[in-house]
């Protein structure tokens, strides 16, 4: 009777757009149905965004109350959601700058903060220096590959805290039945053929919006007579010139290219296993692409730094690397030879080993304190 008596503790998670959403799904799903956990849902971004998809309208599709939407990135929306909401344990996922401001408002309130996807290098990107501030204000980590749980560790960090969990993107494809060629073409009204790619190109925000890879991508694929399925950028600066070009490439080339705004993860990995490469500088080419056994293009600098498997190819933004790089892993004997196996996989399931170590923690009377790990 009294362990049924107990509190539930409450577990705030913010996603702010289609792509941490996607990452977070099963472990928002394992929360909202854990008898002794509340999920506390904050939606805030692009999720909130017409231009980018307006993808709150998938969470709840999938029917996950949503406990508060902030449409302002300012630390003062977030303190009131967290006053009123009063979480245990803030969980954010990720580098985006819209991700840094609940943490420093958890910081305020002496809420502990879980990061996921921590420890890694992203070079061509401001996210490169918001994902490592995320860590440093965090009480519990978990790691995508023994390397980024190193290198957490070398910023100070509690080892007793910092878990290797792998990235729980690759849970989709270990839970989640992939949908069929013909159902995709059906949702996109568009033919999966030979010669079929998937693109998602974001903005490197370390650079100019002018010297985006978008122009030179797009008479590749023209020149190469590729089809090719695009998805929308992200909201960062550079994203709307990005998606501008996409949209009026689509209007010139209906026959053979797609526009579609939002995937969502399952529909997304299931269009990736049917395509002949993924290509642009998504973290979803470097971390959930390889396991499809299906080569990545990796345009730029964007992803520089990270683990990645042999079957990503990278190239620098022009016509010429880009042209050699599809060519590279279009011919048919690069695809035969895809037999390594994925560096962010790990045994088990991400969502079900973060519960166990999530509830062990919040028992803990001294998570918020810290020490600095000297090497």
């Amino acid at each position: 009777m009294e362990a049924c008596l107990k509190k539930k503790k409450n577990i705030a998670i913010v996603t702010s757009n289609r792509a941490d959403y996607g990452l977070l799904y099963w472990l928002i799903r394992e929360i909202n149905f854990d008898p002794t956990l509340k999920l506390q849902l904050i939606v805030t971004g692009a999720h909130l965004d017409k231009k980018f998809g307006h993808t709150i309208q998938e969470i709840k599709k999938d029917k996950f109350p949503i406990a508060a939407t902030i449409k302002q990135d300012l630390v003062p929306y977030y303190t009131k959601a967290f006053t009123s909401l009063k979480p245990d344990m803030l969980i954010v996922l990720g580098d985006r700058l819209e991700i840094l401001t609940p943490c420093i408002a958890a910081v305020g309130l002496r809420i502990p903060i879980t990061h996921i996807h921590g420890g890694e290098i992203t070079e061509g990107v401001l996210d490169e220096q918001v994902r490592h501030a995320i860590t440093k204000m965090a009480h519990v980590h978990f790691a995508a590959t023994p390397n980024y749980q190193k290198n957490i560790i070398q910023m100070g960090e509690n080892p007793k805290r910092v878990f290797y969990l792998g990235a729980p993107g690759l849970e989709h494809l270990k839970r989640s039945q992939l949908l069929s060629k013909k159902s995709l073409e059906k949702i996109l009204n568009f033919q999966i053929r030979a010669q079929t790619i998937l693109v998602t190109l974001h903005p490197e925000t370390l650079q100019a919006a002018s010297q985006s890879a978008i122009e030179p991508l797009l008479k590749v694929l023209q020149d190469l007579k590729l089809r090719a399925i695009f998805t929308s950028p992200n909201p960062d600066s550079g994203g709307l010139q990005i998606l501008k070009a996409i949209q009026d490439f689509v209007s010139q080339h209906p026959q053979t290219s797609c526009f579609v705004p939002s995937l969502g993860h399952l529909k997304y990995l299931s269009l990736a296993r049917c395509v002949d490469a993924v290509v642009g500088n998504s973290s979803s080419g470097i971390i959930e692409i390889p396991s499809l056994k299906i080569p990545t293009v990796n345009i730029g600098n964007r992803q520089k730094g990270r683990v990645m498997a042999r079957s990503i190819v990278s190239c620098k933004p022009t016509y010429s690397d880009i042209k050699s790089a599809l060519q590279k892993v279009l011919n048919r004997r690069f695809k035969e030879n895809l037999k390594e196996g994925n560096p962010y996989n790990s045994p088990g399931l991400f969502s079900k080993k973060a519960i166990q170590i999530l509830k062990n923690k919040l028992s803990s009377n001294n998570l918020l304190h810290k020490t600095f790990h000297t090497l």
